[in-house]
């Protein structure tokens, strides 16, 4: 008897679920709105994935978990999920291509940026502003503001600094990201660090955009060429149902709806996290269509 089960998201914990519900014999169905890999792919460098051992690219680990499900045959659909509901006994699938059902999902959507407050939609500065860093993570020979003070900030900072000058922006004195990555941003000379420091306007410019901030020492001007928030990110659910807001817990108690990876971990974002509730996602889900199959 074939199961269809299907993953929303590919990134660590949707790729390393589909993998190993392939194993299970379950062929699943995959869907992604981008470029399969998630978050990973704006990694400066993972440290603490097994097996690599001086560590390794996000966007290379990336390309690895994508071969390995490309070679096993398994297809990851383009395709935005608009809405997902339940409703006898199989979840009603919405997507921008279509509309189909399934009686198991694993939803690994990941994570979204949190707005930065009143200042994305301030005319002539909205193809200036990113809440992500892939669409710029090539860009050389601008200066960057990045406002934040966590490991995102100071890992895009790292990332960007090798052809760009960067400004960390950070409100208060203390810095939220891990003790190395800070260190290493102190040794860049492209890297500056401001703290204490909180940006009450923005205004377009011919030398680019003017960002005018208070300080300690009080209020300062610099300009940027292009600005980076990464003031934070929050679980990516929004396509789900009232019905399924609301019932859900049920749902996963009864093994036929699961949360996995950035979804559902808080701050505990690691690819070593996701890929580890993938598996155990797949292997829960092999033992529930197992006990389906011994009733018939």
């Amino acid at each position: 008897m074939a199961e269809r089960v299907v993953i929303i998201g590919a990134g660590p914990a949707g790729i390393a679920a589909a993998i190993q519900l392939q194993r299970e014999g379950i062929q699943p169905t995959i869907l992604e709105k981008n470029c399969p890999g998630g978050l990973l792919r704006s990694a400066n460098l993972v440290e603490n994935y097994p097996g690599f051992p001086d560590g390794i690219p996000g966007n290379e680990l990336a390309r690895l978990f994508v071969r390995q499900i490309t070679d096993a045959g398994i297809e990851i659909r383009h395709e935005e999920i608009e809405t997902l509901d339940y409703c006898s006994k199989e979840y009603i699938i919405k997507t921008d291509r279509g509309e189909f059902t399934a009686p198991i999902v694993v939803v690994a959507s990941g994570t979204e940026p949190r707005k930065f407050p009143d200042f994305e939609t301030i005319p002539d500065i909205e193809n200036k502003f990113f809440r992500e860093i892939i669409p710029i993570i090539d860009i050389e020979n601008n200066r960057i503001a990045i406002v934040g003070s966590g490991d995102a900030a100071f890992d895009y900072a790292l990332d960007l600094s090798g052809a760009n000058d960067v400004t960390i922006i950070s409100r208060g004195d203390r810095h939220k990201c891990l003790p190395l990555l800070l260190e290493r941003a102190k040794r860049s000379s492209r890297i500056k660090i401001l703290t204490n420091a909180k940006i009450n306007d923005i205004l377009p410019d011919n030398r680019g955009l003017k960002l005018i901030c208070d300080g300690p020492d009080g209020q300062f001007e610099f300009f940027a060429d292009k600005i980076l928030s990464a003031i934070g990110r929050s679980p990516e659910f929004g396509f789900l149902s009232d019905n399924l807001k609301k019932n859900g817990k049920s749902l996963e108690n009864a093994g036929v709806l699961y949360f996995i990876g950035d979804v559902a971990n808080g701050i505990f974002r690691q690819t070593a996290i996701s890929v580890g509730d993938g598996i155990r996602a797949a292997m829960k889900i092999g033992e529930k269509i197992l006990e389906r199959r011994c009733e018939l």
